[in-house]
């Protein structure tokens, strides 16, 4: 796959972005693919190929509230398994390593702490997230990339292909809606959805990508 997403980067009519809700040092350091744009902690963080910044600035009030649910989860909640991973601009509690009978009671006191700073408490992969009651998320991080690199009327000039496996991929597929195809990666029939297609699991994906590049290469 990553052999694949370098042959897609390198292409020149190919623009390759990615957008995780990991923080933007360590989604760079897992792909360590040069020359792309990457997005991080759910596009509050974008670093374009050539080093441009775009960080969404978090009201200090805001700022103070995150400081403290970092601390309050640490303090109590960081055990059995459970962890904290700081992100600077939001927060994951992991409970993957957590014993099955434990998961419910550690997982409905992380929300309560985060929701009682005014942050957004969001279900991920065996995670809670912690996300700042910003007007920002995926969707928009997406649409102010694709603005940066093609224009204000970027739909007039290109066709987006865009796919995710979490709920906060949904505000990209929403947003993106009529500008291009998107897929959601699901094993779920039933899951409701802003994606034009599902893909049943995660390999399917480097089926779409290996498509597309003997498009472009052939």
């Amino acid at each position: 796959m990553k052999s694949l997403l370098n042959r897609l980067a390198a292409h020149p009519q190919i623009f390759l972005a990615i957008i995780s809700g990991r923080g933007l040092r360590n989604v760079q350091s897992c792909l360590a693919i040069q020359g792309i744009t990457y997005a991080g902690n759910h596009g509050l963080e974008i670093e374009s190929g050539d080093g441009t910044r775009h960080d969404y600035e978090l009201p200090v009030e805001i700022q103070k509230h995150y400081t403290a649910i970092v601390r309050e989860l640490t303090e109590k909640l960081q055990r059995n398994g459970a962890w904290v991973e700081d992100k600077k601009l939001s927060l994951t509690y992991h409970y993957r390593d957590t014993p099955p009978a434990l998961v419910e009671e550690l997982k409905n006191a992380a929300r309560h702490i985060i929701e009682s700073h005014g942050f957004r408490a969001n279900q991920a992969h065996m995670a809670v997230e912690a996300k700042p009651p910003v007007n920002w998320n995926k969707g928009e991080a997406a649409l102010l990339i694709l603005k940066n690199q093609f224009g204000i009327n970027w739909t007039q000039k290109i066709k987006v292909i865009f796919a995710g496996d979490d709920t906060t991929d949904e505000d990209a597929m929403r947003l993106l809606q009529g500008s291009g195809i998107s897929f959601r990666v699901s094993a779920d029939p039933d899951l409701e959805t802003y994606a034009d297609f599902r893909l049943a699991r995660q390999s399917v994906v480097e089926d779409l990508l290996t498509w597309i590049n003997n498009v472009y290469t052939n």
